[in-house]
C-alpha cells in the first residue's frame, strides 16, 4: 500500500515526458523480471549490449559489441534444421527491411544450444523500440527458455492424438454408446464428433429400457429371459457404491428401424470407481453371428464327414486285412506244401498252379488299391497313342483265359461291326476297363456259363473322331435293383449265397467309372437277380486310317501259348539285365535263362552304359532296365546310351523291367527313348509279346 501511494505522489508531480519516461523505465523493469536474456540493439550502428543474462543462457556472449557478429554467433548455436528460418528472421539486413515496411516485432521458437552443449527450445522476440533522440533504428531482443513448455505441449498433442484414436477406435467398434447416471436416473446417448464429445439426453432407466431393449426384442428371444433380467440389477439406484459389480455381456436379437431382426451385441459395464456410472455398448454382430453359424454348421459337416471317412478307412483296412491275407495264406500254405511234398511231382504243380494263381489275385488287389488311390488324389492321366484293337483284346483275353478255362465258361467276342481295326487313345485305360469288366463277369458267371465281348464302333460328331462302344454280357447271379443304384461306389459288394466265396475289394467297378468319366464316355448297366449283367460302355476315340500307321509297329495276332515262352526259343540271343535288387536279378536271369537266352548282370544304370559302351558292336541282342536304382536311374541311362555315336546302341531295343506299372510311368519310360514297358512281377505272357514284336 505504500508503495502503490508513493508512485501515485511521484506521478503527481511529474510532466507528461517525464511521465512517459518513467513508464519506460517501469516497462523495462517488467521485461528484466520476465524474460530471463535481454539486449538492447541499434541496427542503424550495428551495435547491441546486453541488458540482462541471467544463468548465463546462451553461453558467454560479450555484453557488447557488434550486432551482426552476435548474429552469426546465434546462427552457429541454432539446430540446423531452424538455421535458415533464423537467419531470415533476425539478420541485421532483415530486420531493417521488415521495419521499414511498417512491420514492428518479429517472432521465432527454435532449438538452440545452451551452456551445456545441448540443444533447448527456446523463443526470441525482437521489438522495435520507439527513439525520439534520432533516427536509429532501435529494438529489443528477448530470449525466454520455453523447453519445459514444448514438452508439456508434446506431451498433450500425444494425448490428444492417442485419445483420438482410441475415439476412432470406439466409434469403429461401436454403433452406440449410451452413459447411464443411475443416481439421478438418466440415460445419454453418446457420439463423437470433431469438435469432441456430444451427450444427448434420452430419459431415464425405465423409459431407456423399455425403448431401446424390450421394445425391439424377438419375443422368441424375450421368452427366454422370462422375468429375470439381468441388466436391470446393474441399473438399480439403490446400488451401494462400495460394491463391485462385473459387467454384462450378451447377444440380443434386436429389431431395427427399418422393421428387420438383427443381432446385436450389448456390454453393460460399470465404472470401476463408482458402480452407479455405467456406460453401455451397443454393436450390430448379425453378419459375424451368421457366418459363425455357418462355420458351425461346416464344422459339423466336416465333423460328420470325417468320422464316416474314419468308419470307411477301418472297413476298407478290415476288408484289405481280409483279402490280401487270403491270398498269402494261400500263397504261404501251398509253398509250406510245396516243400514237404519234394518227391511228390504231381502235388508240386498243383500246389505251383495255385500259388500262381493266388499271387495273380494278390497283384489285382494291389494294382486296384493304387489306382484308386490315384484317381481320387487327380493324378491319373490320359495319354494317347495309335493302337490295334486286335493286339489289345488278345492281350485282355491272354489274362482272363485262364479264369474262364477253370470254370469251363464259353467266351465269345464279337468284332464284326467294328469299321476300322486301329484308333489313337489310352489304349492302357481302356484294356483296363475291359479287364475289369471281364473279371468281374467270370467271377459273378457260375461253370459252364456264357460271357459275351462285343464292340462296335458309330459316327462322332468331332471330324475324325468315332464312338467306340464295348458290351459285356453274362448269364450270371446278376444283381438286385437297390445294388444297381450304388454298383459303382468305392468298396460297395453284394453279397449273394452263389458268391459268398468270391474275393475283391469292391473298387474295380469304381475305377472303371472313373476312368470312363476321365475320357469323356458313359457307363450304363441292366441287371436283374438270376438273370446275368449286361455292361455298355461308350468312348470317344479318334480314327486312325491304315496308311497312317507305321508298319514297323503293328502288332502279330499270333496266338500266344499259355505258359508263355517256348523252351530254347531265345537261345540265339544274348540280353543285359540291370537291377540293383539281387533277387530280381535272380528271377529274371533264371527266366530267360530257362528259355535259351545269354543273360548277363549289371547292378545300376552307370554299370549297364560302362558294360554296352565297352561291348563289342550288336554284342547284346535287348535290355531289361530297372527304373528305380542308385548311382543313375534307368530314364537317365537310357538317354545316355540314345546319345552315344554308335548306330547299334541307338537302335537297341531297351525295355524298362518295374515295378513302376501306372500309365504315367509307362509314358515316362517311352520318353526316355526305351521301345516298351514290362511290368513287375513278370508276366510270361507280356514278356513273350514284347520280344515277339522287337526280336522278329
Amino acid at each position: 500500500m505504500d508503495d502503490n501511494r508513493n508512485r501515485a505522489s511521484i506521478l503527481d508531480g511529474m510532466t507528461a515526458d517525464r511521465e512517459a519516461a518513467y513508464w519506460d523505465s517501469q516497462l523495462v523493469h517488467a521485461l528484466k523480471r520476465v524474460y530471463p536474456m535481454i539486449l538492447a540493439v541499434n541496427l542503424t550502428k550495428d551495435t547491441y549490449f546486453v541488458m540482462k543474462d541471467q544463468d548465463n543462457l546462451n553461453g558467454n556472449w560479450k555484453k557488447n559489441g557488434k550486432y551482426s557478429s552476435l548474429h552469426l554467433h546465434g546462427l552457429a548455436s541454432t539446430h540446423p534444421d531452424y538455421q535458415e528460418a533464423f537467419a531470415g528472421n533476425f539478420s541485421r539486413e532483415n530486420l531493417l527491411a521488415r521495419y521499414a515496411a511498417g512491420e514492428s516485432e518479429v517472432y521465432l521458437e527454435a532449438r538452440q544450444m545452451g551452456a551445456d552443449r545441448r540443444y533447448y527450445w527456446s523463443s526470441t522476440h525482437a521489438i522495435r523500440v520507439e527513439n525520439q533522440h534520432n533516427d536509429d533504428v532501435l529494438q529489443l531482443i528477448m530470449i525466454y527458455p520455453i523447453d519445459e513448455q514444448r514438452k508439456l505441449e508434446n506431451e498433450v498433442d500425444r494425448v490428444r492424438a492417442e485419445a483420438n484414436r482410441y475415439r476412432g477406435a470406439i466409434m469403429r467398434t461401436f454403433d452406440h454408446i449410451y452413459e447411464v447416471d443411475v443416481v439421478n436416473d438418466r440415460v445419454y446417448e453418446i457420439r463423437f464428433s470433431n469438435g469432441g464429445v456430444i451427450r444427448e439426453e434420452l430419459g431415464n432407466i425405465q423409459q431407456m429400457n423399455q425403448a431401446l431393449i424390450l421394445d425391439r426384442m424377438h419375443p422368441s428371444h424375450l421368452e427366454m429371459y422370462g422375468e429375470d433380467r439381468p441388466w436391470l440389477k446393474l441399473l438399480r439406484t439403490d446400488i451401494d457404491p462400495d460394491i463391485s459389480l462385473d459387467m454384462y455381456e450378451d447377444d440380443w436379437y434386436l429389431r431395427q428401424s427399418y422393421g428387420e431382426y438383427r443381432w446385436e451385441r450389448i456390454q453393460i459395464i460399470p465404472s470401476e470407481d463408482d458402480p452407479r456410472e455405467i456406460m453401455i455398448f451397443s454393436k450390430d454382430i448379425h453378419d459375424v453371428k451368421q457366418r459363425e453359424e455357418r462355420q458351425r454348421e461346416l464344422l459339423f459337416e466336416a465333423l460328420a464327414s470325417a468320422e464316416q471317412a474314419n468308419a470307411a478307412k477301418r472297413d476298407f483296412l478290415s476288408r484289405m486285412s481280409h483279402d490280401m491275407r487270403t491270398p498269402m495264406n494261400a500263397i504261404v500254405g501251398l509253398t509250406t506244401i510245396a516243400q514237404a511234398k519234394i518227391g511228390d511231382t504231381e502235388k508240386i504243380i498243383d500246389a505251383l498252379d495255385k500259388i500262381r494263381s493266388s499271387s495273380q489275385h494278390l497283384l489285382r488287389l494291389i494294382n486296384e488299391v493304387l489306382d484308386m488311390s490315384r484317381i481320387e488324389s487327380g493324378k491319373i492321366t490320359l495319354e494317347e497313342e495309335e493302337f490295334n484293337i486286335s493286339e489289345l483284346l488278345e492281350s485282355v483275353m491272354a489274362s482272363i483265359r485262364t479264369q474262364t478255362k477253370a470254370k469251363q465258361q464259353m467266351m465269345v467276342v464279337n468284332t464284326q461291326e467294328l469299321s476300322t481295326g486301329w484308333m489313337m487313345g489310352d489304349r492302357f485305360r481302356l484294356e483296363q476297363v475291359l479287364l475289369n469288366l471281364l473279371s468281374n463277369a467270370v467271377k459273378y458267371t457260375g461253370r459252364e456259363g456264357y460271357i459275351m465281348l462285343s464292340l462296335f464302333d458309330t459316327p462322332n460328331a468331332h471330324e475324325n473322331m468315332i464312338n467306340l462302344t464295348v458290351c459285356v454280357e453274362d448269364n450270371g447271379v446278376g444283381m438286385s435293383e437297390e445294388f444297381v443304384q450304388k454298383l459303382f461306389d468305392p468298396f460297395e459288394r453284394e453279397i449273394q449265397p452263389e458268391t459268398a466265396g468270391e474275393q475283391g475289394t469292391g473298387l474295380g467297378l469304381s475305377i472303371v467309372k472313373n476312368i470312363v468319366d476321365r475320357m469323356n464316355g458313359t457307363i450304363r448297366v441292366e441287371s436283374a437277380l438270376g438273370m446275368g449283367t449286361c455292361f455298355v460302355v461308350t468312348v470317344p476315340m479318334k480314327r486312325v486310317k491304315v496308311e497312317q500307321v507305321d508298319e514297323a509297329v503293328q502288332i502279330q495276332s499270333e496266338e500266344s501259348t499259355e505258359e508263355g515262352i517256348s523252351e530254347g526259343k531265345y537261345q540265339k540271343y544274348r540280353f543285359l539285365l540291370v537291377d540293383d535288387n539281387e533277387l530280381n536279378r535272380e528271377i529274371g536271369q533264371e527266366i530267360l535263362q530257362m528259355f535259351g537266352a545269354k543273360v548277363d548282370l549289371a547292378c545300376d544304370g552307370q554299370e549297364a552304359i560302362d558294360t554296352l559302351i565297352q561291348s563289342p558292336e550288336r554284342y547284346y541282342d535287348a535290355v531289361f532296365m530297372d527304373v528305380q536304382m542308385p548311382v543313375k536311374n534307368g530314364y537317365d541311362a537310357t538317354r545316355e546310351l540314345r546319345a552315344v555315336v554308335r548306330d547299334d546302341l541307338k537302335e537297341l531295343p531297351i525295355f524298362a523291367m518295374t515295378a513302376n506299372a501306372f500309365a504315367d510311368d509307362v509314358q515316362d519310360a517311352l520318353d526316355a527313348g526305351m521301345n516298351a514297358h514290362i511290368p513287375k512281377p513278370l508276366d510270361l505272357s507280356t514278356l513273350n509279346r514284347v520280344l515277339d514284336r522287337f526280336l522278329k
